[in-house]
């Protein structure tokens, strides 16, 4: 809406202010002259995009419409909830696969040092709890 008030229709080339409405000042004219000229030259206003924000999304970066930067991040942000993303469901099979036999003897050494400080730990606690 161009004007402020829908009561308020001053349009140029009109001989004056409409039946019942407050004085129109000659700066308040030109204002609203001018809004008037703006709002021509920006053109029609285009309709409300309907659709779900994923499709607002692909609408703004194929160029159909304008985006709206408000507009733009709430549809960023409602995407997660319309459109949930894929998950992994094949993880319980590939966890079951055999495992070729453990030699420590291939590790690096810092590693069979930080191996064997482990087993010292668990086999403390383990006694700890026995009693």
């Amino acid at each position: 809406m161009a004007f402020p008030y829908d009561g308020v229709r001053f349009r140029p080339g009109n001989p004056g202010k409409p039946n019942g409405a407050a004085p129109v000042s000659r700066r308040r004219a030109r204002k609203l002259v001018a809004t008037a000229i703006i709002a021509e030259a920006a053109g029609p206003h285009l309709p409300d995009f309907t659709g779900d924000a994923l499709g607002y999304l692909q609408a703004c970066y194929t160029g159909r419409i304008k985006p709206d930067p408000l507009r733009l991040s709430a549809a960023v942000a409602a995407t997660r909830f319309e459109k949930p993303a894929l998950n992994a469901v094949a993880v319980q099979t590939v966890a079951r696969r055999p495992q070729p036999p453990f030699d420590p003897e291939k590790l690096p050494r810092h590693l069979r040092d930080a191996l064997e400080e482990i087993l010292l730990i668990a086999a403390a606690q383990s006694r700890l709890e026995a009693g």
